[in-house]
């Protein structure tokens, strides 16, 4: 078993960081890379390698996977944003500019209407309208106390 130089070997954690994206486990991965049924020499052919240096590759792998998780959000989302301004300036249809539209609008937050109170942002589910009717000149319907008859539209007090 020969050592592969640094290119040959970032050929193969490339392989190996496409067979984890494909769902592949690590005992699949071993099995692919060591058969000549499943690695012609077109494509590297099958390597000479032992669990032991699969499990090198993995390990960078999975230290590329968590490079790529760590993204600037505030960048993620204007990457988005043109993305979808990219695609309704090509949409033909009106119906595809809708379908545009309505996912950026959700992305853009305006889907749900959001409220922050004391800190934690609420969505608006519920409104409560209360009717404030005005004074009648003789006070009826208020025991005539002569103030407003308030309805809570519906909802006791």
């Amino acid at each position: 078993m020969g050592r592969c130089n640094k290119a040959e070997r970032r050929r193969r954690v490339d392989h190996v960081l496409k067979l984890v994206m494909e769902g592949y486990r690590r005992e699949d991965i071993f099995r692919i890379v060591t058969s000549a049924k499943t690695m012609p020499d077109k494509i590297g052919g099958p390597w000479d390698v032992t669990i032991h240096s699969l499990d090198k590759y993995l390990v960078t792998v999975h230290e590329l996977l968590k490079e790529l998780s760590k993204y600037d959000s505030i960048e993620a989302l204007g990457r988005a944003f043109a993305r979808m301004d990219d695609l309704y300036t090509k949409a033909k249809t009106t119906r595809d500019k809708l379908l545009v539209a309505k996912e950026l609008h959700e992305l853009q937050g305006l889907k749900e209407l959001k409220i922050t109170l004391g800190g934690r942002a609420e969505i608006l589910s519920h409104i409560t309208v209360e009717i404030i009717r005005p004074k009648s000149g003789n006070g009826a319907g208020n025991g005539g106390n002569g103030e407003e008859d308030k309805d809570n539209g519906g909802e006791g007090e």
